[in-house]
């Protein structure tokens, strides 16, 4: 991950030209909420994380800092799991 939550929020939000004051309100917080997301102080609940990834038009992968491939190691443990091969030795 580069980018933590709340620098990708703001990043994504200043883009779009919202306000704090807007995300919050389409999210039912406060604007502080939001200020404390993007300042790293606090995290947005995860029950938002969908709603507030479609208000930014991005994913919650983007949001957490994942890209939208999966990691080699990953794809290496599912497929061996697959050959039923110790991982390493596909």
């Amino acid at each position: 991950m580069s980018d933590n939550i709340g620098t990708i929020i703001m990043k994504k939000r200043k883009q779009l030209g919202y306000t704090q004051q807007k995300i919050a309100d389409c999210l039912n917080v406060s604007f502080q909420a939001v200020s404390k997301w993007e300042n790293g102080t606090a995290y947005p609940d995860i029950s938002l994380l969908p709603q507030l990834a479609h208000i930014l038009g991005t994913t919650t992968d983007t949001l957490l800092g994942y890209s939208a491939a999966p990691h080699q190691h990953c794809m290496d443990i599912l497929i061996a799991e697959k050959m039923d091969v110790k991982p390493g030795r596909v």
